[in-house]
């Protein structure tokens, strides 16, 4: 056989799609069934050979002629189906020829015609196109005037809309700023008026604190004045009381064999100050400031300061000894009585009395000399309990003749006591610091001759520092307002209070206080601390600049009063 058809040529066939073909569902069934035949001879075959095999045919020739004769079956099925697959293969060219013809013709004819309508609509559409743009072009030229027209007419509306709103709108411009600056003119009257108000509060702030500054300086000139007036007038009455005991003073007796040391006391006067606890009061600048308008205007400001009580008596204590008593040659140094916590400062002075050593005559001491060491004692005593500022001129007062002790000095230990009334010494109106501190010097015990100008010049050099930090502190005082002034938020660095080394070494090199330096830093960190205190204090509360300006002066205030007085007052 030429061609032959096999199970795998004929099974599933692929053919190439044409257009007016068979039909390809009866092609694809034709060809299914066709498969299906196929199949069903190889299924037979298959069941020969197994049937040969099971039956167990050992002919080979048998065999042979048997599947020969299957294969020839097989063979005539084949080339049956080969001979009708090339008669369809066969017909379905054929008709695919005859239909690709008539397509073929059937296009052309459709194109030609297709050709021939678009050619007839593209006239038509070409002529009604320009009978539209005919009209379209006259529509838009009669809406074109007419737009113009109208354009025309609205742009004259406008023109005369915008020259009435221009004229409403300058008018009303006119009016608003005529009334603005009217405002602008009372608001600035106003400011100016509140500004001139300020400014003349602050001038006559200004001019008040100056002269409260002035007041207390001048103030403390006078205090300076009169301590050194009361220092010099202690020497004096320290000289005029040494030679009054010189005058007291009888040749010396005979020395007598030596006493238990607790009779060290026996022939002595004592004179006993009364007690008179002074409190010391801060320093108002106020009552300052009128003290000084008073002395100015030629008052007395005696009627500002309230009376001083009255004091007690001084009392004068007689110790008579027990045998004959001893002159002494060299006055007995009179002790320090440390008073209690807040109670008065006792001052008591002794004077040694002179006697003349007779066997035989009664001891007697004569009451005119008594007197005058008691009037001389006591004054002094005054001036070291109370610092008063007695007058340089003033004499010191004449002895009185005073009532004869009641108990004459016998061999036996008897007291006697003898009462003087004494003028109480004018008060100071103010005491000061540096009042204390003379004071405190004066009340040293030591002996009548040693020498005052050391302390003199310790006192001097303490003032001039005093001086100098209070200079610093208005120093600083102002560049702190000048700050607040210009930066509401301003808080002082801890180096800007740092000026007062100069004041502080020169206090330290007069008196050997040790370190001016670190004296200094202290006193510069504790003002830095309380001057940052109350402003942020003031700001925390929310008060104004004004505040906080009033918070600071007040901490320099109570520096330069108060605060820097103490902190130099040696301990």
């Amino acid at each position: 056989m030429a061609d032959q058809v096999g199970p795998e040529s004929t099974r599933a066939p692929r053919f190439d799609t044409a257009r007016k073909g068979y039909d390809r569902d009866q092609v694809d069934t034709h060809l299914a069934a066709v498969d299906e035949r196929i199949a069903e001879l190889e299924r037979r075959v298959e069941d020969v050979r197994t049937d040969v095999l099971a039956i167990g045919i050992d002919d080979r020739e048998a065999l042979a002629n048997e599947l020969n004769h299957i294969g020839g079956e097989v063979g005539s099925i084949l080339e049956a189906a080969r001979e009708t697959a090339e008669g369809l293969r066969r017909r379905a060219s054929a008709d695919a020829d005859r239909w690709r013809t008539e397509a073929r013709s059937d296009a052309d004819d459709t194109v030609r015609s297709a050709r021939e309508q678009s050619q007839s609509m593209r006239a038509a559409a070409w002529n009604e196109g320009s009978s539209l743009l005919s009209s379209a072009a006259a529509e838009a030229k009669a809406i074109a005037a007419s737009a113009q027209e109208d354009a025309l007419f609205m742009r004259a509306e406008a023109e005369r809309d915008a020259l009435r709103l221009t004229s409403d709108a300058k008018r009303d411009r006119d009016e608003a700023l005529r009334s603005a600056r009217q405002e602008a003119e009372s608001i600035v009257e106003e400011a100016r008026r509140e500004s001139d108000g300020v400014l003349a509060a602050a001038q006559k702030q200004a001019e008040v604190a100056q002269e409260r500054a002035r007041a207390l300086e001048d103030r403390r000139s006078e205090l300076l004045k009169e301590l050194e007036a009361t220092r010099d007038s202690i020497s004096a009455l320290e000289h005029e009381i040494d030679s009054r005991r010189q005058e007291l003073e009888t040749p010396e007796p005979e020395p007598e064999p030596e006493r238990p040391h607790h009779e060290g006391d026996v022939g002595s006067v004592r004179i006993v100050a009364g007690s008179r606890a002074r409190t010391l009061k801060p320093v108002d600048p106020d009552e300052l400031v009128a003290e000084v308008a008073a002395m100015r205007a030629g008052t007395s400001p005696s009627s500002a300061v309230a009376p001083e009580p009255p004091r007690e008596p001084e009392t004068v204590t007689v110790i008579a000894p027990p045998v004959a008593p001893v002159v002494d040659v060299e006055p007995e140094q009179e002790p320090v009585v440390e008073p209690p916590p807040g109670g008065p400062d006792p001052v008591s002075s002794e004077a040694p009395t002179d006697a003349a050593d007779a066997p035989d005559t009664p001891n007697t001491i004569d009451t005119a000399e008594v007197a005058s060491v008691d009037e001389i004692g006591s004054l002094f005593a005054r001036l070291r309990a109370d610092g008063s500022t007695p007058d340089p001129n003033d004499e010191v007062p004449e002895p009185t003749e005073p009532s004869t002790p009641s108990t004459p000095l016998a061999s036996g230990p008897a007291t006697s006591e003898a009462t003087v009334d004494g003028p109480a010494p004018a008060a100071s109106t103010e005491p000061t610091p540096d009042t204390e501190v003379a004071v405190e010097a004066a009340r040293d015990d030591r002996p009548s001759d040693e020498a005052i100008p050391d302390g003199a010049d310790v006192l001097a050099v303490r003032n001039q520092a005093l001086k100098e930090i209070k200079r610093v502190l208005v120093e600083l005082q102002n560049e702190t307002l000048e700050a607040l002034r210009v930066d509401e938020s301003w808080v002082p660095e801890p180096s800007f209070t740092d000026r007062f080394t100069g004041a502080f070494e020169m206090l330290g090199s007069s008196s050997n206080a040790g370190d001016g330096a670190a004296a200094s830093s202290g006193f510069a960190a504790d003002l830095h601390d309380s001057l940052r205190s109350a402003i942020e204090r003031e700001r925390d509360a929310g008060k104004g600049g004004r505040a906080v300006a009033s918070a600071a002066s007040k901490v320099f205030r109570t520096w330069r009063s108060d605060e820097a007085e103490r902190r130099i007052r040696p301990r």
